[in-house]
């Protein structure tokens, strides 16, 4: 196999001598440690699907982690753990399944609409964590391509802070496929 770090880059070519343009594609793939599990956070504002990366003391707006089993094992173990700064409220906890996740389902065990998961998630305040296990809410391993989207609703930047403050909001992923 290849070296960790490793970079395969991949140059196709199309020659004619009727096209007078040149084109080009080029593809490079990464050879990483372990993949399995991809995670993405943006802040939208509060109910929509607009990104927003700046608010005002006292503004609501949503947290969301897009995340997928990005290896081609299924993850057995799935937790994402969410640390949100101080001065930040959580009030709700919503989960939506993507559509390789409601696919795969057979017998359907998942539906593709937001749900409320606010009691399934361990929620520590003086640590300002959310915890969620993401296998277990599926009720099996998650396969290649599944996963979904949390939503931290209705996040409120406390009057406490100033204009200029950045909210840091760090979030890991712990999971096992069996290559570990």
């Amino acid at each position: 196999g290849s070296v960790i770090g490793t970079v395969i880059s991949n140059s196709p070519a199309i020659l004619s001598s009727e096209l007078p343009q040149a084109i080009d594609n080029q593809v490079f793939t990464s050879i990483l440690p372990d993949p399995g599990l991809r995670m993405v956070k943006e802040s939208y504002k509060t109910g929509t699907n607009t990104i927003k990366n700046a608010v005002s003391q006292n503004e609501s707006f949503d947290w969301n982690i897009t995340y997928y089993n990005d290896s081609g094992n299924d993850d057995t173990e799935a937790v994402i753990t969410d640390t949100y700064p101080v001065g930040v409220t959580v009030s709700e906890v919503w989960h939506t399944w993507n559509t390789a996740t409601v696919n795969n389902s057979n017998p359907p065990t998942v539906s593709g609409g937001a749900v409320d998961i606010t009691s399934l998630v361990s929620i520590d305040t003086n640590a300002r964590t959310i915890t969620l296990d993401i296998v277990a809410l599926r009720g099996q391993n998650l396969h290649y391509l599944e996963g979904g989207t949390i939503r931290l609703v209705t996040t409120t930047a406390s009057s406490g802070l100033n204009t200029g403050d950045q909210l840091v909001n760090q979030v890991n992923g712990l999971y096992s496929n069996g290559t570990t």
